[in-house]
């Protein structure tokens, strides 16, 4: 699963240096909501939310031991649900813009 936290990754990397180029580029703006799309495909990937939670977990036993069973518990009661709202509030339109790969565009949502 690492191989998923390296595509996040390099998504990212990439949305870095498209946000540098020309903002006015339709060209630009386009291929950073294709990259976000393909990130939010990724993030829907089974295997990569229980990659993430199963690292949250391991960061459970960084707490007081008093805390770390609840830590546990908390995650797989809530994290599916949570991980699931999430990456459906992604808004490639308002990230794109964020990044200064898009013009502005009206009624776009933030993230979150």
């Amino acid at each position: 699963m690492r191989s998923a936290s390296f595509l996040v990754v390099s998504i990212i990397f990439v949305l870095h240096f498209i946000s540098r180029a020309d903002s006015q580029s339709p060209q630009i703006c386009k291929d950073c909501k294709t990259i976000v799309a393909d990130l939010v495909s990724v993030l829907n990937n089974t295997k990569v939310e229980d990659f993430f939670e199963n690292e949250l977990e391991l960061d459970c036993r960084f707490l007081p031991s008093d805390y770390q069973s609840f830590c546990k518990l908390l995650l797989s009661a809530d994290f599916p649900k949570l991980y699931t709202s999430l990456v459906k509030k992604i808004n490639a339109q308002w990230i794109c813009q964020t990044l200064s790969a898009c013009g502005p565009a009206s009624n776009t949502k933030q993230l979150i």
